[in-house]
C-alpha cells in the first residue's frame, strides 16, 4: 500500500468512526396512575451521544410512575443508575435502545429460546 493510500485510509477511518459511535435511544415520556398509562416513546437517533438515559419517579403510595427517556448527552459519563431518594432516579446505558427499562437483553432471551427449542426438538 502506498503512503498516500495509507494516509487516505487512516483519514477515512478516523472520520467514519465517529459516525458509527452514535446510538439510537428511546425518547419521550410515560406517565402511569394506577392502570391508566399516558404518553409515548419512540426511537430517536442521538448523533452526539454514546449513552441513553431514563429518568424516573415512582410514588408507591398513590401508584404513580413517571418516566422520561432521552439521549444521555451531557448527563451520562458511564452506565449505571443513581437513586436520588424519594422515588427519583436516573439510569444511563451505552447500547442502542437500551433505556427501555427492560432488564434482560432481547438478544440473550432470543438465544435462550432458540437453544431451548433445539434442545427439545
Amino acid at each position: 500500500m502506498t503512503r498516500g493510500a495509507l494516509a487516505s485510509f487512516v483519514l477515512f477511518s478516523a472520520l467514519t468512526a465517529g459516525a458509527f459511535a452514535a446510538i439510537s435511544c428511546y425518547y419521550g415520556q410515560i406517565n402511569q396512575i394506577g392502570n391508566t398509562r399516558t404518553g409515548s416513546v419512540s426511537s430517536f437517533y442521538c448523533p452526539d451521544s454514546n449513552y441513553c438515559m431514563k429518568v424516573y419517579y415512582a410514588e408507591k403510595s398513590s401508584n404513580y410512575n413517571y418516566n422520561t427517556y432521552s439521549c444521555g448527552d451531557f448527563h451520562c459519563g458511564r452506565s449505571g443508575c443513581i437513586n436520588y431518594g424519594n422515588g427519583y432516579g436516573q439510569c444511563c446505558c451505552s447500547g442502542t435502545l437500551c433505556n427501555s427499562g427492560f432488564t434482560y437483553s432481547k438478544t440473550s432471551i432470543l438465544a435462550l429460546l432458540v437453544s431451548v427449542f433445539y434442545m427439545f426438538s
